[in-house]
This record gives C-alpha cells, sequence and structure tokens, in this order.
C-alpha cells in the first residue's frame, strides 16, 4: 500500500510551484516586487488548503455523509479521532508541508527577482543648464 502522506507532499509542492510561478508572473507583469513575501505566503495558504481538502476527502471516503454530524468530530463514533487531535495532525502537517514547499518556491521567487532587475533601465539624468 501507498502512504498516502507522499501524495499530500507531493501534491503541495507541485501546487504551490505552480501558483508561485502564475503569481509571480502575474506581479512581474504588473511592475510589483516582493516576489519572496508572495512565495510566502502562498506557501502557507495553499498548505492549509490542501491539507483541509485532502483531510475531509479523506474523512468523506471513511466515513461517508457522517462526518458532517458532531459525533464524528467529537471521537465518539469510535472509528474517526477527535476533532482536537485533527487539529494537532492539521498543524503537523501544514508545518512540514511548508518546510517541504518552501524551497521551490523561494526558487521561483528569486528567478523574477533577478528577471525584474534585469528589465529595469536606469533613470537617465537631464542635463543641467
Amino acid at each position: 500500500m501507498r502512504n498516502p502522506a507522499l501524495y499530500y507532499f507531493s501534491g503541495t509542492v507541485l501546487i504551490t510551484f505552480v501558483v508561485t510561478f502564475l503569481l509571480c508572473r502575474h506581479r512581474i507583469a504588473q511592475k510589483k516586487k516582493s516576489f519572496f513575501a508572495t512565495a510566502l505566503v502562498i506557501t502557507v495558504i495553499i498548505n492549509a488548503v490542501f491539507f483541509v481538502a485532502f483531510y475531509l476527502a479523506g474523512r468523506f471516503y471513511s466515513e461517508g455523509w457522517h462526518v458532517l454530524t458532531l459525533e464524528a468530530w467529537s471521537g465518539d463514533s469510535g472509528k474517526l479521532r477527535s476533532l482536537e487531535s485533527a487539529m494537532s495532525d492539521a498543524m503537523i502537517f501544514i508545518v512540514v508541508g511548508t518546510l517541504i514547499c518552501i524551497l521551490p518556491a523561494l526558487g521561483v521567487a528569486c528567478y523574477y527577482e533577478r528577471r525584474s532587475k534585469k528589465n529595469e533601465s536606469p533613470v537617465a539624468l537631464s542635463p543641467k543648464d
């Protein structure tokens, strides 16, 4: 059996890379800076959103529509864990996922930072009379 964490981390790296690429490309087209801040924010947001989607899809697969009830999240159903343990798992996955995804995102930001500096032209000084 394959490890679901492998799918999670490979998916987050791919999605983070693509979204960072598209947003940095959009920012350079609008002649804006701060590519590194964009990469950092996108990495955290993508990891949080992807974990919620991945986790809920897994809960729906194992539990069905029963996952939308309060007893499924309180740990009373016996099969699933409580909401508290789900949130601690979420923090672990988001932090580790962010650490894994930050390097490709910063690579994209560094590329666009250099590209924006290359495209800058020096302002010509007007001659004084």
